[in-house]
């Protein structure tokens, strides 16, 4: 028969490598879910990302029509200065001619 001690050096053996066993399995299993975590965080960020990228590219479109139109404002602004100082011109010529009543 096996003595005793044998068997608790069997027992303790047997024991040791099941432990081994599925703390290795459990390891993975961990290993595994952590990736699949990191997978969808990613994907997350990364529709997160492509919303942030579309918003810019909005601005950017936004900030051109605003350059446009005040390129636009300003020609208009241009446009009026000129014909306000050929007004301007016009009655100063006028200014020191004395207004015939006859003429009204």
């Amino acid at each position: 028969m096996v003595s005793t001690e044998t068997m608790l050096l069997i027992l303790t053996i047997i024991s040791t490598v099941a432990a081994i066993y599925f703390g290795v399995k459990a390891a993975n299993r961990d290993d595994k879910q952590d990736s699949e975590g990191k997978a969808i965080e990613m994907a997350k960020i990364s529709v997160k990302l492509d919303g942030i990228a579309d918003d810019i590219h909005n601005v950017q479109s936004e900030i051109k029509e605003v350059k446009n139109q005040m390129q636009d404002d300003h020609d208009k602004l241009i446009g009026v200065d000129k014909s306000l100082k050929s007004l301007w011109s016009e009655f100063n010529k006028h200014r020191d001619v004395p207004i015939d009543p006859a003429d009204e």
